[in-house]
């Protein structure tokens, strides 16, 4: 890994470190547990680009590092203590710290 490599991975442990929202259970599409303890930022009221500008809608973001949990799928699940998210699509991803749009399950 190259000390750039390190540095970012460093500098997104501090922030989740500082930021994270909880802890998360994670589950495939199927039900299956994949990973436990996945400390996630949750960001409410997502702003997105649509054909007529910058709109808020009703999607969560939910970022976490990869290292982690390296892979998710569209239609998993992240649980927390008392909310559920089900992840529709990515928005971003630096190798490090992966973001997808999710909608609460209630």
């Amino acid at each position: 890994m190259s000390s750039f490599a390190r540095a970012k991975a460093r500098l997104h442990a501090s922030i989740l470190s500082r930021l994270a929202d909880g802890t998360a259970d994670y589950l495939s599409p199927a039900g299956e547990r994949i990973a436990s303890g996945v400390r996630v930022m949750v960001d409410h009221n997502l702003q997105q680009q649509g054909p007529e500008g910058i709109f808020l809608s009703d999607a969560v973001a939910i970022s976490w590092a990869s290292a982690d949990l390296p892979v998710v799928e569209r239609g998993g699940i992240f649980i927390l203590p008392c909310q559920r998210y089900l992840l529709e699509q990515p928005i971003s991803d630096d190798g490090q710290m992966p973001t997808w749009a999710c909608m609460e399950q209630r």
